[in-house]
């Protein structure tokens, strides 16, 4: 959906997998955290920047917990972050 642009469509497929995911393993999953810098993908794309800054920064928290702070996941996260601030 979100290579089609289709932001909407996109927005509740990530949502609906992250409720999933969620239920099923917690809320420190790094697929939890992949669900939700994907989600602020879409949010970016569709130029929702505050909204796709609050999923970078749920992503970030969850990486940096899992991986650490110097971990390359970690800095491809910031990296995500700091282009949508």
């Amino acid at each position: 959906y979100l290579e089609q642009e289709r932001y909407s469509d996109a927005d509740q497929a990530f949502r609906r997998a992250l409720k999933l995911l969620s239920e099923g393993s917690g809320d420190d999953s790094l697929d939890l955290a992949t669900l939700y810098n994907n989600l602020a993908l879409v949010h970016e794309a569709a130029g929702r920047y505050q909204e796709a800054q609050k999923e970078y920064e749920r992503s970030l928290g969850i990486v940096e917990k899992g991986l650490g702070a110097e971990h390359p996941e970690t800095c491809l996260t910031l990296h995500n972050l700091a282009r949508c601030v």
